[in-house]
């Protein structure tokens, strides 16, 4: 099981490698980058619990491991409406801030009272350690946190795909991916033996899914592929295909002299 738990840390490590070696400064980037730190982290945790000896080795990785659940919902929520250019009111915005880092405040609390875990206890599990646990009444308010993060993520997909035309439909279906991934690798791992983390392999699969994702995002930042060779945007025109002829958008004075711009949809 160690095994397995080192060959997923690498894999999510080898992704975030080749995210920075491309990456570039930008909103949406910004998103992808704290993504892949997450995944990368989280997956390291999970190592680190597989290889300690004592259960306070075992507490401090488990706490690393949550930065997952903790905030990489809250994180895919806004590169969701960055994607989108959906903007949430400031209110929501610091509210999701606040309660996603009292989760967190709580899982930084284990060991030192019951709220989150109960009781802790190690195990051994196919030769790696096992954080054997009873939850606490602040793990069921986690759950609540993820099922709403879930259920308006979906939400905002499905309004993107029925209302927003100037959203690239290849970055929507991945995200749509990272969604179902995610909500099937938990339900599997609810099924199979608890002793083996399944997120982990949720990682590995998502961080690709990002930098096809970052790959393909960098086509429709038009900032950052225009501003360099229009420096005034409020007197040129614009109108962006890449070779396949495909739609990839355009600047606003075009589309204030071709309206019908307005009805085609991106990719």
């Amino acid at each position: 099981m160690v095994i397995y738990y080192a060959a997923c840390a690498l894999i999510t490590l080898v992704a975030l490698v080749i995210l920075l070696c491309y990456f570039r400064s930008g909103r949406i980037n910004f998103y992808f980058l704290i993504l892949m730190l997450l995944m990368t982290f989280s997956n390291a945790g999970y190592l680190a619990v597989a290889l300690s000896t004592s259960v306070e080795e075992a507490v401090l990785a488990n706490k690393i491991c949550y930065l997952d659940g903790c905030f990489i919902q809250p994180v895919t929520l806004l590169l969701i409406c960055a994607i989108a250019n959906i903007k949430l009111p400031k209110w929501l915005s610091f509210a999701v801030g606040v309660i996603s880092f009292a989760m967190y405040a709580m899982v930084l609390s284990i060991g030192y009272s019951d709220i989150y875990y109960e009781d802790i206890w190690l195990e051994r599990y196919g030769g790696a350690t096992v954080l054997g646990h009873t939850y606490g009444s602040g793990h069921d308010l986690f759950y609540v946190m993820l099922v709403g993060h879930v259920l308006a993520q979906i939400g905002l997909l499905i309004y993107c795909f029925a209302k927003k035309k100037a959203v690239s439909r290849k970055s929507l279906w991945s995200l749509m991916i990272l969604e179902t991934v995610s909500v099937v690798s938990f339900l599997v791992g609810n099924f199979i033996e608890a002793e083996i983390e399944v997120l982990t392999v949720n990682y590995c699969i998502n961080s690709w899914v990002l930098l096809y994702m970052y790959h393909r995002g960098m086509m429709y930042s038009l900032n950052d592929n225009i501003a360099n060779t229009f420096s005034d945007e409020q007197k040129h025109c614009y109108i962006m295909f890449d070779k396949g002829m495909n739609y990839l958008g355009s600047s606003d004075n075009a589309l204030s002299l071709f309206p019908e711009l307005s009805e085609c949809t991106v990719d």
